[in-house]
């Protein structure tokens, strides 16, 4: 195998002979009962301050490799066991492998070589006793039966130096233990250990312990694994041993953990798997997510919307995020769903969740850390806690496995800079290898930005069809419909009928949830259909439903009767007024004060009435499971939404509050009760609109109003131009912030007044910026212009793939997930107005939709289809596909088979040392990961690899990581554990979860190859496979002098093979012209074939001096579209002084003929926009379009 290094031959797990295995794996059994007990472990030649057991392993890659032990001092023991020890070949070929050990390195401060045997022979005593003296700092002289021992040693180790011998001898140690039958000496004292491990303490219960000890000591052995005693204890209690949890033995300390950990788990594991409706203020059970198909996606590429993960391997391949998404858009959930996911596999980072909000609001500690801890274990057992805070204080200081998913940070509100920076300086003292999530909303993006983690936003839900079934399903249940009735089918229309009407609805996963609940209340199909208003109701039902419910006789203090149900709103609003002004978290005296004040004078009620009614009111509300009563006397809303909606209704039953109101919102940031009044109240939006007028550089509070335009609010005249104005003046700040005020703009009638002052803001940011503004004021003012000017425009827009990234305020880059919709907005209205004035515009549209944002080509594939042009719609579709894939769909699904994934991880993993990973380098993954992104594992037509014989696999495997840079050792442990996921969770998502965020590597080190001719041949057969196996060849081999001798000769022979495939015969090419002094490319410039003359235009020099060479003047001018595009491109890149005129020639030409790259039919001139074989609809060559776009971009560049 070509650089990949192998792990030793021999035995493994006792391949030697059953009493050998026997015996070794009693020997790790008695180290790791000695271990449980708190022993000091004698016979290692160890110091017993320094031999209490913290880790055994069997069958290691150590020099010394039956067992390895570890100390919790520090010290290591590196065993070789033998059945009994003589001075014949059993110690010879111990000493060999103390030799490799020696030559690796060893300190005596730490090191011990250890030979265990279950019997010693005369002279293996007397060396025993000769290395123990050995070890004092004035040994006597030996006897001579010890002399002679010594010397047979010292004979053993003749490779090495004199010095390494006498380091071998100070770290040797002969120890005797009988353990190989259950009545022998060793066992015994090790069940003798074990009976202060067991509960009851009894001899048969030990042995039992023991008994399966040595079952899981073989399975380790045949895993060549380990386990801390932690580790150890597990897999004893998944055999059915149970442990004592009293005392202070390592085990019973180990064991009171565990099942601690264990509680905490399954409660992390259940409030993950299910919704809790009692947050809706439903008396319905929780619902299970599976039943409401909630997997957590998110996207995590701002330039492509197909791209997305789930969101926990998203955060294990990034180990640090901010998770953005709408006001209801289930944040909470996914981070219960993540903790979930987390503690269903044990070497995945342990989860600690809680609320910022509450952090921030704890007044226990002065350590965000301690903060953070108290509240992330607060619903544990009160007995729990102390552990649960040790166990992660733990995990935070040596960087192991843990997880912060912190929530909420935008219910942080005026107190978000300070949060976050607390976050930014706690963090910066954690190990790297400790992952963090920071939820918000997105109106505290911008101060989560500051921390410079990656951004994912929350998907939106993907089927809410089976969330509102599940929902209607469970109500039907709880109010007893009879089965065989159309009851929930007849609500299911109700809802998507609703949903249908506001495509705001959903965005978020919870308005389908309130709309199916409030559905289930009502015998008609009227709902309500703006997001306030069915908040509003979700309240009023939870509140009639009490009403039904008052055969309890329970009061509001002296309030009762038809009194009640009005009272009850006004306790909810007060209430929820109460915690907003609190900043989201109001002791319960101020609560009760509150509401009492709300209630006294409508119902005349005593002060001490109203504090019992009160009292009675936030009591009511906690157990519907709105508003939650905390431990610490203070009052939560349990889903903020639910806050903020109150504070809303209240507000409007208030008038005369209404302007004092809006100035406190706005001073606080809380914009979002704020847009919610507004949606109920029209005095509210004056208020808001007056508060623009007194503070008009407040953009926030203007893309409030734009947003309530959007839920149906209806603004004067005088309101938009204010809202307008605000607007272009953040615009012109030439910011990406302000170029999203832009994007805002363009949802609100622009007074035509504004216009020239809103063109002068856009002209703040880039020229292609300032383009789209232009176009976009022009279409909304002179729609119907179909001039020559106005053409060009549109389409100089229609043609920008993006725009240039601003600057934010801040200095630092805005999110990718603020994703530009002007551009978007604008090229599908412009796209809709070329097809209708401009003849031909279908051409310009059709090169746009190809490669297009999925939003965009959606909508222009609609325009498309709509009027006509079925042919360009199949072709679009057709080469984005192709484009997307590389392979045949059809013949893909026949291939597919997903056990050939888990078996080329273990081909990476077989056959080679694993090294010991960091905490990050086992939970990211990230070597493995830049390794298969290297090799191009993700490409679709991988399958042809994967059915490669193993010896093919196994020599590209040790290819790649000898020519990249990647270690052996690493990848393998990786692999391991990226295969145990595999099999853990029965999916292939941990598989691809590698390809998300992985790392191409791209230079290779021929150096690092000892066989170049090997290595060649290797590289040659993956041009003949799939297009990224060919890609990974082209680059390994590109312009490499060092192997050109074999390089050169096996291409030339390979190129005529590859012609049925146009990509591999262009890629074979190429990397055969990137050699130096070869023909290639200029003897292609007048070959038959285009690909080849493509080639040629795309490699060879194309200037002659300060002109262009005649020879390529012939490329400009190839009867083949394709080898036109690629001779443009070259050109410019040299940038000949007569570029422009050649581009402006070749722009008005007539459409020529193309060879289609994808079944290679020659489709003669002038050229269609599809294929002409009757099965193909690939879109062909446009130099004409691709000349009109290179003019564009020099325009933009001057």
């Amino acid at each position: 195998m070509i650089g990949n290094s192998t792990a030793r031959t021999g035995p493994i797990a006792g391949a030697s002979g059953d009493a050998g295995v026997e015996y070794r794996r009693g020997v790790a059994a008695y180290v790791v009962a000695c271990g449980f007990a708190g022993e000091a472990l004698s016979g290692t030649g160890v110091p017993p301050a320094y031999a209490k057991v913290a880790a055994v392993s069997l069958e290691t890659d150590d020099p010394v490799d039956d067992i390895r032990i570890d100390f919790e001092s520090g010290w290591r023991a590196l065993v070789q066991a033998k059945l009994s020890l003589d001075a014949g070949r059993p110690l010879e070929k111990a000493v060999t492998q103390w030799v490799e050990a020696a030559k690796v390195g060893l300190d005596p401060g730490k090191d011990r070589l250890v030979i265990v045997a279950g019997t010693l022979s005369g002279r293996m005593r007397a060396l025993q006793r000769a290395l123990d003296r050995g070890r004092t700092d004035l040994p006597g002289s030996p006897t001579r039966v010890e002399a002679e021992a010594l010397k047979k040693v010292r004979g053993l180790l003749g490779d090495l130096d004199d010095a390494q011998r006498e380091l071998v001898l100070r770290c040797a140690a002969i120890w005797e233990l009988q353990v190989e039958r259950i009545e022998e000496p060793g066992s015994q004292l090790a069940m003798s250990h074990l009976r202060q491990v067991v509960p009851d303490r009894g001899y048969d219960t030990a042995k039992d312990a023991w008994t399966a000890l040595l079952r899981i000591s073989g399975r380790t052995a045949r895993l060549r694994g380990g386990y801390t005693l932690s580790g150890w204890l597990d897999a004893l209690c998944g055999e059915g041993i149970e442990v004592g949890c009293v005392g202070s033995l390592p085990a019973a300390v180990l064991e009171s953990r565990r099942q601690v950990l264990e509680r905490y788990r399954d409660r992390s594991e259940r409030e993950g798997s299910e919704i809790d409706l009692r947050a809706l203020g439903a008396e319905l059970p929780s619902l299970p997510l599976k039943d409401a198909d909630a997997v957590v996606h998110v996207g995590t590429h701002p330039d492509d919307d197909r791209s997305d993960s789930e969101l926990i391997w998203a955060l294990l391949r990034r180990g640090r995020i901010v998770l953005t998404g709408p006001p209801g858009g289930g944040k909470s959930t996914a981070l219960k769903r993540l903790a979930a996911q987390l503690v269903f596999d044990s070497t995945l980072p342990l989860p600690v969740r809680a609320s910022l909000r509450d952090i921030n609001n704890s007044r226990s500690s002065t350590s965000f850390r301690d903060r953070l801890i108290e509240v992330a274990v607060r619903e544990a057992r009160p007995t729990d806690r102390d552990e649960l805070t040790r166990e992660i204080n733990e995990r935070l200081d040596h960087g192991d496995r843990v997880a912060l998913l912190l929530d909420s940070l935008d219910e942080t509100y005026d107190a978000r800079a300070d949060v976050v920076s607390e976050i930014a300086s706690f963090v910066a003292d954690l190990p790297e290898g400790v992952c963090v999530v920071v939820a918000t909303r997105d109106v505290a993006y911008g101060h989560a930005a500051t921390l410079g983690w990656p951004s994912l936003r929350l998907g939106p839900p993907s089927n809410t069809d089976s969330t509102v079934t599940a929902v209607l399903r469970a109500s039907a249940i709880q109010l007893a419909v009879p089965e065989n009735a159309s009851w929930v089918s007849e609500r299911e229309i109700w809802v998507r009928s609703a949903l249908n009407q506001d495509s705001l609805l959903r965005e978020t996963p919870l308005m389908p949830i309130v709309l199916a609940l409030l559905a289930a209340r009502r015998s008609t199909p009227e709902l309500p259909t703006r997001r306030a208003k069915i908040l509003k109701a979700v309240i009023e039902d939870v509140i009639a439903r009490r009403e039904i419910r008052r055969g309890d006789d329970r009061t509001f203090g002296s309030l009762s009767g038809t009194a009640l149900k009005e009272a009850s709103m006004h306790a909810f609003t007060s209430e929820a007024a109460a915690i907003l002004n609190s900043q989201g978290h109001a002791t319960v005296e101020a609560v009760v004060e509150a509401v009492a004040t709300d209630l006294r004078e409508p119902w005349g009620l005593a002060p001490a009435h109203a504090m019992t009614a009160a009292r009675d009111a936030i009591r009511f509300f906690d157990e519907s499971g709105i508003f939650v009563m905390c431990a610490e006397e203070s009052v939560v809303p349990r889903i903020a939404l639910f806050a903020e909606i109150g504070d809303a209704i209240r507000i409007v039953s208030h008038k005369d509050e209404i302007a004092a109101w809006v100035e406190t919102r706005v001073v606080a940031r809380q914009h979002e009760p704020l847009l919610l009044a507004c949606t109920l109240e029209a005095r509210v939006v004056e208020a808001a609109v007056h508060a623009l007028k007194a503070h008009p550089e407040d953009a926030e509070l203007a893309k409030v109003l734009v947003q309530a335009v959007k839920e149906g609010v209806k603004l004067d005249s005088a309101a938009y131009q204010q809202i307008a104005e605000t607007l272009i003046s953040h615009v012109s700040t030439g910011t990406e912030e302000g170029w999203q005020s832009w994007q805002d703009l363009l949802d609100l009638p622009i007074p035509v007044e504004l216009r020239a002052s809103a063109e002068a803001a856009a002209a703040k940011h880039s020229v292609e910026h300032t383009r789209v503004a232009h176009a976009s004021l022009e279409l909304r003012y002179h729609a119907e212009s179909a001039g020559a000017e106005h053409t060009a425009l549109l389409k100089d827009v229609l043609a920008l793939k993006s725009l240039p990234k601003r600057p934010s305020s801040s200095g630092n880059e805005i999110s990718d997930w603020y994703v530009d919709g002007s551009l978007i907005k604008t090229q599908a209205k412009a796209a809709e107005a070329l097809l209708d004035q401009v003849t031909g515009a279908a051409t310009s549209v059709v090169d746009r939709a190809i490669g297009a944002p999925l939003k965009l080509q959606r909508e222009l594939l609609q325009l498309l289809a709509d009027r006509g042009f079925d042919d360009e719609v199949r072709a679009i579709r057709d080469t984005s596909a192709s484009k997307r894939t590389g392979f045949d769909l059809p013949q893909w699904f026949e291939d597919w088979d997903d056990s050939l994934f888990g078996h080329f991880l273990q081909l990476v993993s077989d056959n080679t040392k694993k090294s010991e990973l960091t905490t990050k380098q086992a939970v990211a993954l990230d070597d493995l990961a830049d390794f298969m992104e290297t090799i191009e594992m993700n490409d679709g037509a991988v399958m042809h690899l994967h059915r490669e014989p193993d010896d093919v696999l196994r020599e590209l495997i040790g290819l790649t990581a000898s020519l990249y840079g990647f270690e052996n050792e690493l990848l393998a442990a990786q692999a391991n554990l990226a295969r145990a996921r595999m099999e853990r969770w029965e999916s292939i998502d941990p598989y691809f979860a590698l390809f998300d965020n992985a790392h191409k590597r791209v230079d290779p080190d021929w150096t690092a190859v000892p066989d170049h001719e090997k290595a060649v041949r290797i590289l040659m057969h993956m041009f003949t496979l799939g297009r990224g196996q060919a890609r990974f060849a082209s680059r390994s081999l590109w312009g490499a002098a060092t192997v050109a001798e074999h390089a050169l000769p096996m291409l030339r022979d390979l190129l005529p093979d590859l012609i049925s495939s146009t990509d591999h015969e262009r890629l074979g090419a190429a990397t055969l012209a990137s050699f130096a002094n070869g023909p290639e490319p200029q003897c292609w410039i007048d070959s038959e074939d285009p690909v080849l003359r493509a080639v040629a235009a795309h490699m060879t020099e194309p200037m002659d001096g300060d002109e262009l060479s005649q020879d390529y003047r012939k490329l400009l001018d190839d009867p083949d579209g394709y080898v036109q595009e690629a001779a443009m491109r070259r050109i410019v890149r040299a940038r000949p002084p007569d570029m422009i005129v050649i581009l402006k020639e070749i722009a008005c030409r007539a459409a020529p003929g193309w060879m289609c790259l994808s079944c290679r039919t020659m489709n003669p001139p002038p050229g269609s926009i599809a294929c002409s074989k009757d099965d193909c609809f690939s879109v062909g060559a446009r130099p004409a379009k691709l000349a009109t776009e290179f003019l564009q971009k020099a325009r933009y560049a001057d």
